[in-house]
Formats: structure tokens, C-alpha cells, sequence
């Protein structure tokens, strides 16, 4: 083999390698995305969770509650101050309805937390992929 034919053969490993790591990286990618998706619906489950609270402490002995869907139903209040709030994994607490809203504004700063370190893992990566593609054209032209 030519030393000529030697770093052709390299050329195209590397170039293989960048579509390889191209690939990888979009796959990254695609899960981060998911993850902020994920997020930010948790985070409007918290908002509404302030909604709630805010229409209960201002409403009489019933109310209606949306169950989700767009579908509500009228509710009576047995303990009008205190409510159960989903806490994960099938657990909820029974708390006051001012403990409800700290609960939610904290978990709606801990997920925003997590998006914007999420969004940051993007555009790292995005980034990458930028440079990789670069690389991998200046190969594919023989610099």
C-alpha cells in the first residue's frame, strides 16, 4: 500500500468515525429534548397546582376542580385549609394549603433548574456537532 493510499484509507476512517459520533451526538440530542419536555409539562402541573390553591382559598364550602382533560367537577370541602398534594411514586402529603403553594413554587424553580441545565447540555452538544460536521467536510474535500 502507497503511503497515498495509506492516508486515503485513513481519511475515510476518520470520516466514518465523524458520522458515527455525528450520529451519537443527535442522539444525545433527541433525549435532551425529551427531558425538556418532560420538564416543562411537570412544571405546568405545579402551575396549575397554584391555580388550584389560589381558586380554593378564595372559594366557599364547593367548587369545581378540572380533573384534567378539560373536565371539572363540583367539590365539597371537608377541610377547606388543608389538601393532598402528589409528592412521586404513588405518595402524597397532606398539607396546608400554603405549604401546597411553597411545594409547588419550589418544584417549579427546581425544574426550571433543570431545564436551564438541560438547554445549556444542548448547546454544548449542538455545538459539537457543528465542529464534527466542519471537520468531517474539510476531510471529505482533502483539506
Amino acid at each position: 500500500m502507497t503511503e497515498r493510499e495509506k492516508v486515503h484509507q485513513e481519511t475515510e476512517d476518520a470520516i466514518h468515525r465523524a458520522d458515527e459520533f455525528v450520529q451519537t451526538i443527535e442522539r444525545d440530542m433527541l433525549c435532551i429534548d425529551d427531558r425538556i419536555n418532560a420538564f416543562r409539562l411537570k412544571q405546568q402541573g405545579y402551575e396549575l397546582l397554584l391555580v388550584h390553591t389560589n381558586s380554593i382559598q378564595s372559594a366557599d364550602k364547593e367548587t369545581l376542580v378540572n380533573i384534567g382533560e378539560g373536565i371539572h367537577v363540583k367539590a365539597e370541602f371537608n377541610k377547606k385549609n388543608m389538601m393532598l398534594v402528589g409528592v412521586g411514586l404513588g405518595f402524597y402529603l397532606e398539607v396546608s394549603i400554603n405549604e401546597a403553594k411553597e411545594i409547588a413554587q419550589k418544584q417549579i424553580e427546581r425544574l426550571e433548574m433543570e431545564i436551564q441545565h438541560d438547554l445549556l447540555e444542548l448547546a454544548k452538544r449542538k455545538a459539537t456537532l457543528t465542529l464534527t460536521n466542519q471537520g468531517k467536510q474539510l476531510l471529505e474535500k482533502g483539506f
